[in-house]
């Protein structure tokens, strides 16, 4: 299986950098071809634009979905972008890792999103991302029991626009997420804990549920 993993993080020796490495040594003991994007240290640009293609996009008035069609059908994306959209293009498997920043994802990777998931590529044209699987692995700085729906939503309403209006209205097969909490605060067995739970869910990705 081949594997894109997007990692949103600024900090490489961060719990969410170790996981991304973690992640890369138990997919390719598996057998798996893992490619990184690791979106800070490409310093990928996060906000979407008529730079998106070359030439620039020209128009009186801006349309971010015309750009992309049109960025689609001269094959002009800017380069990178295009070599997101080819690494997707490669991968069985999306995977993402990141921090959860005001039940969110933090903003290079919604700028990853709005820029590489485009109209005509991902949704609305040749769907090239259909039948791909994808998994979102994250951390917070709460409990895991808190996301119950009553102390606080639950994990999968809080990423709901992420598992349902992204990943699963592109055609994609959406595993349930996986998250450790109180990332922050863990100690050293706590961690060791965390790091085999992490790369248990890994080793074991064909059973997991799929919410989509």
């Amino acid at each position: 299986m081949n594997v894109l993993l997007v990692l949103a993080h600024p900090e490489p020796a961060s719990y969410n950098g170790h996981l991304a490495r973690l992640a890369v040594e138990t997919l390719t003991a598996a057998g798996h071809t893992v490619e990184v994007s690791d979106l800070y240290q490409q310093r990928f640009a996060a906000i979407a634009g008529p730079a998106d293609l070359e030439p620039a996009y020209a128009a009186d008035f801006f349309d971010l979905q015309a750009a992309q069609r049109a960025g689609v059908a001269a094959d002009s994306f800017e380069p990178a972008i295009s070599a997101e959209m080819d690494k997707l293009r490669r991968a069985d498997l999306l995977m993402l890792q990141f921090p959860l920043w005001w039940h969110s994802v933090p903003a290079i990777l919604k700028g990853w999103i709005d820029r590489v998931l485009a109209v005509g590529f991902a949704y609305g044209g040749t769907k090239e991302l259909a039948g791909k699987k994808a998994l979102v692995s994250l951390t917070s700085g709460t409990p895991n029991e808190l996301w119950d729906g009553v102390t606080l939503p639950t994990l999968e309403s809080t990423l709901s626009h992420l598992l349902r209006g992204t990943f699963a209205f592109c055609g994609m097969e959406v595993y349930e997420p996986f998250m450790i909490g109180s990332a922050k605060h863990l100690g050293a067995e706590q961690r060791a804990a965390a790091d085999a739970e992490f790369v248990r869910m890994l080793q074991e990705l064909d059973t997991r549920k799929r919410i989509f």
